[in-house]
């Protein structure tokens, strides 16, 4: 719903009133969306005019936007958004496909007649811009024409030259905004970046257009302790990031709750959070305020086993890998704090559980997918407690070969050129991890000397 499915239905609905040619095309819905699709369809009589593709290979996406004239991003304003620009604005742009989006911070790169057009959540006034570059023959290959140079800016050689040359800047002090002062080690400017982004004592934004969120004030404090700078807090420094943390939790029920939930699934939002807090609060030798009573919920290895199954572990369902550490990482918390031998046993109930569940590849699922990459992203949450606790994680070696499997000729291991974030880190650690120590294996991303000795010292540095 957050996709702007409605808004592009009824928007479609009325273009095709002017012109029964126009035909939108939805790849990725699920089977539930299909039926909406075809629903709507049906009953306004545009049912020949919506061809749905459902779950499609990203392989066969370049194809799909080259038969297209026109692509359409609409979003909800919701913190998620609010990070990036999409993706899928940049691949739209990449394959020379101008922009139609809703009016939010996150379609930033959308330029108004230029590459796209930015409209109202109104769905007579997309009707009428959809019409109008179906009608312009010298409007649309115009703004496609933008629109591949705005994705000349990602091009990867150029994104390569770039970080090259601001690394050397930092290295050698010559940015004066970003980087070091001459003599600063790589925490020095990490932690000058830092204090850009900072908004109050507690308060961290994730980028210079960003709100500033309980979350990222997590991950600033996690920074913070990287470097050991939490090591210089006073006491009164320390109490006021400890009442900042504490504030969030619900006395209730002892979960830590967002102001605005980051995922249309409200508990993964919870979980997230309160794991967060309390990483954050143990830095500070501190604890919750309030006691985790939401613990209630798991008094019995019977529990853990209907939970892990409840959220379709064993199935390999996208998001029960988070859902399945969030569990562990509460117990073990809680046992940590108490000692009490009724956690560990539903501890030991988790691990059971796993090892009896996983696939022969080492992810849990039984389709294609789950024994490949997704079952990779999936599973890297319960790898981390296998790693955790020092447990022998089954099949780790076929796990490291499917990771390193995934790797592209740059280095990376997302299914997109660039690399990203979880991608990367994922198959990095997994490579890492556990038992199995086959970072030789991991061909190195492309790398100048600047960027070795970047490398070198972070490594040096961190605790």
């Amino acid at each position: 719903e957050n996709r702007g499915l409605h808004l592009m239905l009824e928007s479609v609905r009325d273009a095709v009133r002017a012109d029964p040619r126009i035909v939108l095309v939805v790849a990725g819905a699920d089977e539930r969306h299909n039926e909406v699709i075809r629903s709507y369809g049906d009953r306004y009589g545009i049912g020949p005019n919506l061809l749905t593709l459902g779950k499609v290979e990203h392989t066969c996406i370049p194809g799909i936007l080259h038969c297209s004239d026109v692509c359409l991003s609409f979003l909800s304003d919701v913190p998620a958004h609010r990070l990036s620009p999409p993706q899928k604005v940049v691949e739209y742009f990449a394959a020379g496909k101008p922009v139609i989006a809703n009016d939010i911070a996150t379609h930033s790169l959308v330029r108004d007649g230029v590459n796209g057009y930015i409209v109202d959540e109104d769905p007579a006034h997309t009707a009428a811009v959809i019409k109008r570059l179906k009608d312009d023959r010298e409007l649309l290959p115009r703004l496609s024409r933008n629109a591949r140079e705005t994705a000349e800016q990602f091009d990867l050689d150029r994104v390569y030259s770039d970080m090259v040359r601001r690394i050397d800047a930092a290295m050698t002090g010559q940015d004066a905004a970003a980087s070091p002062r001459p003599g600063d080690s790589i925490s020095g400017a990490v932690l000058r970046w830092l204090r850009t982004m900072q908004v109050s004592a507690t308060q961290y934004k994730m980028n210079e257009t960003a709100d500033a969120t309980i979350f990222t004030s997590c991950f600033a404090l996690f920074i913070l302790h990287l470097f050991r700078e939490t090591d210089k807090f006073t006491a009164a420094e320390k109490a006021q990031w400890v009442a900042h943390l504490q504030s969030c939790q619900d006395e209730a029920d002892g979960y830590f709750k967002p102001p605005m939930d980051l995922h249309a699934d409200r508990e993964r939002s919870w979980h997230q959070l309160t794991c967060f807090c309390l990483s954050a609060l143990a830095l500070l030798d501190a604890e919750p305020h309030f006691p985790l009573g939401f613990l209630r919920r798991w008094p019995t290895p019977e529990s853990i086993r209907g939970y892990l199954e409840e959220c379709g572990c064993h199935a390999g369902v996208g998001g029960s890998g988070n859902k399945a550490m969030f569990l562990a990482i509460f117990l073990t918390w809680e046992y940590g704090r108490t000692h009490d031998e009724r956690y560990r046993s539903c501890l030991e109930e988790w691990f059971a559980w796993h090892d009896a569940h996983q696939n022969a590849q080492g992810f849990w699922g039984n389709d294609r997918k789950s024994r490949s990459l997704h079952g990779l992203q999936n599973g890297f949450h319960q790898f981390l407690i296998y790693f955790y606790w020092r447990r022998r994680l089954p099949r780790l070696e076929r796990i490291v070969d499917v990771a390193l499997s995934t790797q592209d000729r740059d280095g990376f291991f997302a299914p997109t050129p660039g690399g990203g974030g979880c991608y990367d880190y994922d198959a990095f650690l997994t490579t890492g991890g556990g038992t199995s120590r086959r970072v030789c294996d991991v061909r190195p991303w492309p790398c100048s000397p600047t960027r070795t000795a970047m490398v070198a010292s972070v490594t040096r540095e961190s605790p």
